[in-house]
């Protein structure tokens, strides 16, 4: 195997080691760590050289080596911005659920949850914190690379040791945060302001852990200290008087139906605009259909009376306004005569 040589272009002073820079160069620093003990315990090198020459020659060796480095990873970072300079950054949608100890998170590489997305993922990096989630990868999408991430400071602090991730599908991610406190999370993001990737509810994972959820909403509800603390009578009455708001709670509790299931998820990956439209919408073309089929239902006598009595409205209402108008006219023609009248008059007063 050719070893490369990547000695410093510094002279060096001592020439009489000369598989000491080789060894550097193929990565061997245990076997030079392991002899320079050696030397340090001896006090001198069998071959003559004392341990300044050792000193002298490693230090000098690792800062070659040191250089060298930095200037590798100074050409891997020049060669990533070159990659991912001008690519189109992707903010992912996600999904969201929890339960009382931990959180569900479904990561979908596209802008929106119900949008196409990328189906092939590279350089996908995940980073679990105590407090945040950092996800970054590299797909195309329609014949264009583009960047998609992540970058969310969660709610609450989770344990990083026991939270883990998973590509689930194609185009898709799983993650699973463990909480340290258990409990419901009010919303996931720790901020209240808008977010800007679409988070939604993950609504299959929410109705399997609801009761799992309720009852820790519960439990702590419970634990919670009251600020007087009640005589044994007052708190019997207020543990019959909870057991029997759960029990209704629980006998009136809404069971959703498969059916009833699958048209939410349809509703919700509706538009806003048609949310907010449609209702109105099937109001008119309900009533409209109302309408026509009572006039289909209708005989052709029931019809003919209809339509007469319609007529017979209609005569009706231009006879009311023909008395307006003749009275408006007679009004005209009063007004004309009295002032043809006070023209002759004043006309035979300058006569006069």
């Amino acid at each position: 195997m050719t070893a490369l040589n990547f000695q410093s272009n510094e002279k060096t002073p001592h020439t009489s080691l000369p598989w000491l820079p080789l060894a550097a160069n193929l990565n061997w620093q245990a076997l030079v760590a392991r002899r320079h003990e050696r030397a340090a315990i001896s006090g001198s090198d069998n071959d003559g050289d004392g341990l300044a020459a050792w000193q002298s020659e490693v230090g000098m060796l690792a800062k070659d080596l040191k250089h060298r480095a930095d200037e590798f990873a100074a050409i891997a970072d020049k060669a990533y911005r070159g990659q991912t300079k001008g690519l189109v950054e992707v903010h992912s949608a996600m999904q969201w659920a929890q339960n009382s100890t931990a959180v569900f998170l479904g990561v979908k590489f596209a802008a929106r949850w119900s949008a196409p997305g990328a189906i092939e993922i590279a350089d996908l990096r995940v980073n679990i914190t105590a407090s945040s989630f950092e996800l970054e990868g590299f797909g195309h999408h329609s014949g264009i690379r583009k960047r998609y991430s992540v970058q969310l400071s969660l709610f609450d602090d989770v344990v990083p040791e026991q939270s883990i991730w998973s590509a689930s599908s194609v185009g898709r991610l799983t993650a699973t945060f463990h909480k340290v406190k258990a409990g419901k999370w009010p919303r996931l993001a720790k901020g209240k302001e808008r977010s800007k990737h679409q988070v939604g509810a993950w609504l299959d994972m929410q109705e399997r852990w609801a009761d799992d959820l309720n009852k820790a909403g519960t439990s702590a509800d419970k634990a919670k200290p009251s600020p007087e603390t009640p005589g044994p009578e007052k708190a019997q009455k207020a543990e019959t008087g909870s057991q029997a708001s759960s029990g209704k709670r629980e006998k009136g509790q809404r069971v959703h139906t498969p059916w009833r299931k699958s048209i939410l998820r349809q509703w919700k990956r509706l538009p806003r605009r048609v949310r907010d439209v449609l209702p109105f919408a099937l109001v008119i073309a309900g009533v409209l259909t109302f309408i026509t089929a009572v006039y289909r239902g209708l005989s052709p006598e029931q019809r003919r009376v209809t339509m007469t009595s319609h007529d017979i409205a209609g005569r009706h209402e231009a006879r009311m306004r023909e008395p307006v108008a003749a009275e408006s006219s007679i009004d005209g023609e009063q007004e004309d005569v009295s002032h043809q009248n006070r023209q002759a008059q004043e006309a035979e007063a300058d006569g006069t």
